[in-house]
C-alpha cells in the first residue's frame, strides 16, 4: 500500500467519524490494527449507531483505501502504522477529540455485524 494510500486512509477516520476504539488498555492504533472487523461490519455498525455517519462512511472516497487496509492482515497493519508515525499520531489525536465516543462503540461492536 503506497504512503498516500495510508494517508488516505486514516483520513477516514475523521470523514467517517469512524475509526478505532475498543479495549480500554488498548491504544487507538492498537485497536485498528487487532481489530477482526472488515470494512462492512465497520459500515454496518457505524451506521446502526448514527444513519448519517454511516452514509457519510460508506460514501467517502476514502472507504476503498480504508477498506484495503482493513482487509490485510494484523502484521502488515501493524507495519504500515509503523512506517508511519504521523498516522498513529492522527489516529491517537482522533480518539481524544469530538467523535470518539462513536469511534469507540463502533469498533467495539461490530463484530455484532
Amino acid at each position: 500500500m503506497s504512503t498516500t494510500k495510508v494517508a488516505t486512509v486514516f483520513g477516514a477516520t475523521a470523514v467517517g467519524a469512524l475509526l478505532l476504539g475498543g479495549v480500554a488498555s488498548a491504544t487507538p492504533a492498537e485497536t485498528v490494527v487487532n481489530t477482526p472487523c472488515s470494512f462492512s461490519q465497520i459500515v454496518a455498525a457505524t451506521y446502526a449507531q448514527d444513519e448519517e455517519e454511516g452514509a457519510a462512511l460508506a460514501a467517502s472516497p476514502m472507504a476503498g483505501s480504508f477498506a484495503a487496509f482493513l482487509a490485510a492482515p494484523a502484521w502488515q497493519r501493524q507495519a504500515i502504522l509503523a512506517s508511519q508515525p504521523v498516522i498513529v499520531d492522527r489516529v491517537n489525536a482522533f480518539f481524544g477529540g469530538p467523535g470518539s465516543g462513536l469511534a469507540r462503540t463502533v469498533f467495539a461492536s461490530c463484530v455484532d455485524y
